[in-house]
């Protein structure tokens, strides 16, 4: 029908309408909360980075002698270091790098102002006995590190060969003479917390997109529910009057266009205030709740019922004559007529109702007219009856 595609069509746009909203809604949140979780790793990657670095130089320093012997044969004569002895401690770095699980590990001691040479490498993974004295710059962290001896961080830093990275540096002193042997460097490229980045905005992500969905799904149940009850009577589950005459406005249309014919009945229970009068409230709503039964069971290979008011009934039959909206009517009403309640065996229900078949030049409303006009004659004609205004 053309009103349940337009229906669907609704609900479609509400569902997406609130997906967009609630995306929206939630999209700076996950935003800062990605944003504040990179700042903080950031944060703890600098920290780990100085604290394996001031390790590292501790255990240098109490072991200091073979690495200050290494670090003086560096600077004065690599021709004399002992290649055995520093292949163990390349072997050494090597393993304390990949059990700290950090990117870089090295060490460099100063031979001016504003160079240094690299004694360790722990990344010379391919050629650990080949030496790595060379000369390099000392960065003013570095040189902070050196002439402070304290240990410093650097914060992302673009490196010229490793590219975007963090650094920590710590120096390594003799506790004797309290000079500064040397200073250990560790750190972390940028890739790798990128990467840590990346897998926890997945996290983040599917965080989201579940709250996205259950909030989605938790505002379009509400929606339905509204929408539902904006068209579905709660008493007698039958149609609201807002939803009978939508349905009468499309049904006509499609009469209109398909040449089928539409009738249309108006029911009304004779004497219901006098029966909730004397039966009370309750006794009335499970007479309505019967009636919509019967009503419902007697029209529903063609018709469409409604409550339009308070012991008032409407039903669209589709493809129904006059002849067969009226028999279907009389059926009706002689089924609520013979309908009888355990409870209160000498309740009587009547129903009567007027009868009224759509035509061309007929608007909604005055077919609607029409059959509240038969119904008004039906009443006249001692109730309990069907009438209609042809004849």
């Amino acid at each position: 029908m053309a009103y349940c595609s337009l229906r669907f069509r609704r609900s479609c746009t509400l569902i997406v309408l609130t997906v967009v909203l609630v995306t929206l809604f939630l999209l700076l949140p996950a935003k800062v909360l990605l944003s504040s979780y990179k700042q903080a790793m950031l944060g703890e990657m600098e920290q780990r980075a100085l604290a394996v670095a001031q390790t590292t130089a501790t255990f240098l320093a109490n072991d200091n002698l073979p690495y200050l012997h290494l670090a003086k044969a560096v600077q004065d004569d690599p021709e004399s270091i002992d290649m055995h002895q520093y292949a163990l401690m390349q072997e050494m770095f090597i393993n304390l790098r990949e059990g700290a699980n950090v990117d870089y590990l090295y060490t460099q001691t100063r031979t001016g102002a504003s160079t240094s040479l690299l004694v360790l490498d722990s990344r010379r993974e391919d050629d650990p006995l080949r030496p790595v004295f060379q000369d390099m710059g000392v960065s003013s962290s570095c040189n902070q590190a050196f002439a402070q001896a304290t240990g410093v961080t650097t914060g992302v830093m673009e490196h010229e060969v490793w590219g975007p990275s963090i650094f920590a540096h710590a120096p390594i002193i003799d506790e004797e003479s309290n000079m500064v042997l040397g200073v250990v460097s560790t750190g972390f490229g940028i890739a790798t917390l990128e990467h840590t980045v990346q897998n926890m905005s997945f996290i983040i992500l599917g965080l989201f997109v579940l709250i996205i969905l259950l909030v989605s799904l938790a505002i379009c149940i509400v929606l339905h529910l509204r929408e539902h009850s904006l068209e579905v009577e709660y008493l007698t589950q039958l149609g609201t009057k807002r939803y009978f005459e939508t349905q009468l406005r499309q049904l006509a249309l499609h009469a209109k266009a398909s040449k089928a014919p539409l009738s249309l009945l108006l029911l009304d229970i004779d004497g219901f205030k006098l029966v909730n009068d004397t039966y009370g409230h309750l006794v009335g709503d499970k007479i309505l709740q019967a009636v919509a039964a019967i009503i419902r069971e007697n029209t529903q290979a063609s018709g469409i019922c409604s409550r339009i008011g308070g012991d008032e009934f409407a039903v669209i039959l589709t493809s129904s004559t006059l002849e067969q909206a009226l028999a279907t009517a009389q059926t009706t009403q002689y089924a609520i007529c013979e309908h009888t309640f355990e409870e209160h065996p000498a309740l009587e229900l009547s129903v009567s109702i007027g009868v009224a078949q759509w035509s061309e030049d007929q608007t909604p409303q005055e077919l609607i007219e029409q059959a509240d006009k038969a119904l008004y004659k039906a009443k006249h004609m001692g109730r309990n009856t069907v009438a209609d205004m042809e004849s």
